[in-house]
């Protein structure tokens, strides 16, 4: 990647960070376009890792209907690590995008998806490397546009100061209406504020700075979900993300009507995904990627009035493929639907009780009793689920002792079904969040949540039960986020000037930060914990759809622990979302949904063990890793490899179980930034085959990577990992002088210390190396590959003091093993 203005090569620095290829682009189905080919530019940022944020389906799909018009480009951003934002503060090099390396200040627009509260501090650190000023007030005419959306700003108020626009609802439709409105105006070449004022008109845009306490602005949201919206080719990351896997959403909304739950509110009303357009979306995706899972992503996937019936189409459809399932209701597994999974890897199942006791699951409208959870666990057990995951809350409106006793009874009994599978139970407090029943509650303070969780892990300190929890300072903050008003900007301001970086991460949060910015800004957080009765909300500018009386009414029945029951499968209750045509279409959903699929019954049959059957044919396979792609490991490079043959569609072997992949074996791992000029693995055939493998192969693999060539050999023939003992490295260019050298291959023992996790241990390193030549300013070394281990060139290196590795280039031009006294390579074995 080149920083355009600076012309600096990024790639010169990337081998002193952690994971560098998080850093890299170009991967498989990105969007390069020229920028002096479109009339707006957008860069789309996420403030957290490229490996969260790639596995934010909002921006893969923004990504998309952006790219895919003529006059607009769309390219990614993400937060850097503390050791990339250090790198980059040091040598002054701004933060760009991945597709061009292009600076974030050269774009006309900036967007930030703002999903979570504690990545605040994370927007203002982009802006600032990108040397864009933080402040809206602070931006003049040559600065980009900055915009937000995403589900925290549904109350933007904690950081209306830093923004420019805001989005509130989806952003499908509105991003479209905003490139027109600018691209106009640009040619124009308006003033800032006569483009802040022409966006301000668009439905669902907010312009903090422009606003009047009598404006309302209502959220947009796409009423009916058709496959258009969604990538067919969405970008491939090199690295292993959250979320590896195909994602495809099958329906929008939720009507359960959990009092606590945000997302259930502000994403109304139920909107599904015909069937036929989800095939479409997953066979394409599959078959433009080569991923071998497909994620089913809605607020409850088992609610969808065809779920049945999409995941046995999908099963048939999608070979070598594996299906998963988001977090389902605590009643959702009946038999009849284990029935439906028997084929879908099962390998864990989450539910979400979210309270001990049915009382105050009544509150809270999780209308599920403890029979159904118990038998949800039940039937996941006997159905081979071999791992349970529980979420409950605590802290909830009208928790009383008992309730918290009720997460241990509940606990108790699930761990007699479970047996010997695994059990993990998640404990969160309870967040009161904006446009919920909830939004006006107390929170209970961080002493009487850390004396809940005293209790509960006294009754369990000795069980086989692993216990997540979520520390109470977290959820504080969290809530002062959701429910504070302007003035926390100075606050938020403050905390990353101090150090706030990443405060998702619990390594990374620090309070003590938090603590210190609210005292000096002379701001009390426990305002915004408190009960709000009485006290005008800063979000009720915004309406989501969800009349207010509404909300105020389903508050009085949990304090009563009155039901309100599902309106798609009951009746309405007049939240307010829903005029008549929408109603006519929620009917239309609950009438035309036959379950088109067939269950079996009768005793279920024995489960076999299955054999991979041998396979009949061995193709050897050379290839080379170099560029950009040497600073992806081992594993994403087989993760890359083995995708590459699945886009094929080439008849090569599976291995068996729920997650199928190619049969393939590789050689000696290549270490991260070290290219590979001779590297090797073998592919296994079940049947014959006769193609060009090696062009069929070239096709689909990336830049950096090229298949050199192919060779059959003797399925019983040694494996390249038994073959192999000898490893040949180049390095240069690099000063070291002959007697150096000599000394090095004199001594005996060379010790340099090791890490294995937080341990530290010493490791000689010498009976590794076998040989070390010069060669000009170039050092040939034969490194041993042996069962025991191998040595890094690095600890090599840091014997002649050499430990900064920027520009030194490592290669690993060759492999051997060693046959009749001869050292052969492993093509030629």
């Amino acid at each position: 990647m080149i920083c355009k203005r600076a012309n600096l090569n990024f790639e010169r620095y990337l081998s002193s960070v952690i994971r560098p290829g998080r850093y890299i682009g170009r991967e498989l189905n990105a969007i390069l376009k020229d920028h002096r080919s479109v009339d707006v530019t957008i860069a789309l940022c996420y403030p957290d890792l490229y490996e969260i944020g790639m596995s934010n389906y909002g921006i893969s799909i923004l990504y998309n209907i952006i790219n895919r018009r003529k006059d607009a480009l769309c390219e990614r951003v993400f937060s850097v690590w503390t050791d990339f934002e250090h790198l980059l503060r040091q040598h002054r090099i701004p933060i760009v995008s991945l597709e061009t390396g292009t600076e974030l200040s050269q774009f006309d627009i900036i967007g930030f998806s703002l999903e979570y509260e504690l990545t605040y501090t994370n927007m203002i650190n982009i802006l600032d490397l990108a040397g864009i000023p933080i402040y809206s007030r602070m931006r003049g005419k040559k600065d980009p546009i900055v915009i937000a959306g995403g589900t925290a700003m549904f109350n933007p108020e904690p950081v209306a100061d830093f923004l420019d626009v805001v989005v509130v609802g989806e952003g499908e439709e509105v991003i479209e209406e905003i490139i027109d409105v600018f691209k106009s105006l640009k040619a124009k070449y308006s003033e800032r504020k006569e483009i802040l004022e022409a966006l301000k008109s668009i439905p669902g845009v907010y312009v903090p700075s422009l606003h009047s306490e009598d404006d309302v602005v209502k959220r947009r949201y796409v009423k009916e979900l058709t496959k258009e919206i969604y990538p067919s080719s969405p970008v491939v990351p090199y690295i292993a993300v959250t979320h590896d896997r195909l994602t495809v959403e099958i329906m929008r909304g939720c009507t359960q009507g959990c009092r606590f739950c945000q997302a259930g509110f502000i994403s109304r009303p139920v909107r599904e995904l015909p069937v036929d357009d989800i095939m479409s979306i997953a066979s394409s995706g599959i078959r433009n990627t080569g991923w071998d899972e497909v994620s089913l992503l809605s607020l409850s996937a088992s609610e969808h009035t065809r779920i049945h019936n999409i995941i046995q189409v999908l099963k048939s459809r999608l070979v070598n493929t594996s299906i998963s399932l988001p977090s389902m209701r605590g009643d959702a597994i009946t038999q009849e639907f284990a029935d439906v999974l028997k084929d879908v890897r099962r390998s864990s199942l989450t539910l979400a009780p979210e309270a001990g006791t049915e009382r105050l699951r009544w509150v809270i409208n999780k209308n599920i009793t403890d029979d159904a959870i118990l038998n949800s666990c039940e039937v996941a057990v006997k159905n081979g689920w071999q791992k349970l995951k529980l979420y409950f809350m605590i802290g909830l409106p009208t928790e009383t002792s008992m309730d918290i006793e009720g997460i241990i009874e509940l606990v108790k009994k699930i761990r007699k079904i479970t047996g010997r599978s695994a059990l993990k139970i998640s404990i969160s407090p309870f967040v009161p969040k904006p446009h919920t029943p909830f939004q006006r509650m107390a929170q209970d303070s961080q002493e009487l949540i850390r004396e809940k969780e005293n209790f509960i892990i006294h009754e369990f300190d000795k069980k086989r039960i692993e216990f997540n929890w979520r520390r109470p300072e977290v959820s504080f903050l969290e809530a002062i986020l959701s429910r504070g008003t302007r003035s926390l900007s100075k606050v938020i301001e403050t905390a990353w000037k101090m150090g706030s970086r990443f405060e998702e991460w619990s390594e990374e949060f620090d309070f003590t930060i938090w603590e210190n910015a609210f005292n000096n800004t002379g701001i009390d957080p426990y305002k915004f914990t408190t009960s709000l009765k009485g006290v005008k909300l800063p979000w009720t500018f915004i309406d989501t759809g969800v009349k207010d009386i509404f909300l105020e009414r389903e508050e009085d029945r949990a304090l009563s622990g009155e039901r309100t029951l599902n309106c798609i499968k009951f009746s309405c209750y007049d939240c307010g979302v829903c005029d008549e045509e929408e109603l006519k279409r929620m009917s239309r959903i609950t009438l035309e949904s036959p379950k088109e699929y067939t269950s079996q019954f009768g005793r279920r049959k024995r489960k076999s063990v299955i054999f991979a059957p041998l396979s009949k044919k061995r193709i050897r396979v050379k290839f080379s890793k170099t560029g950009h792609l040497r600073f992806i490991s081992h594993l994403d490079t087989i993760r890359l490899i083995v995708r590459a043959v699945r886009r094929t569609n080439i008849n090569v072997a599976y291995t068996k179980g729920f997650r199928k992949r190619p049969r393939i074996a590789f050689g000696p791992p290549l270490p991260v930034g070290v290219s590979g000029t001779k590297e090797y693995f073998d592919l296994f055939f079940d049947q014959p085959f006769s193609g060009d493998l090696k062009s069929m192969l070239n096709k689909v693999l990336p830049e950096g990577l090229h298949i050199l060539d192919v060779k059959t050999t003797f399925i019983k023939s040694p494996s390249i990992s038994k073959i192999v003992s000898l490893l040949h490295y180049k390095v240069g260019p690099i000063k070291i002088p002959e007697e150096k050298i000599a000394e090095f291959l004199n001594k005996e023992n060379i010790i340099v210390k090791r890490k294995r996790g937080r341990e530290e241990f010493e490791f000689d390193i010498r009976p590794f190396v076998h040989s070390m030549t010069k060669h000009n300013d170039d050092i040939d070394i034969l490194i041993k590959f042996l069962p025991q281990g191998s040595v890094k060139i690095d600890e090599i290196l840091s014997f002649f003091n050499i430990h900064k590795l920027n520009d030194i280039t490592i290669e690993r031009i060759e492999m051997f093993g060693e046959k009749d006294g001869e050292l052969i390579d492993p093509f030629n074995y």
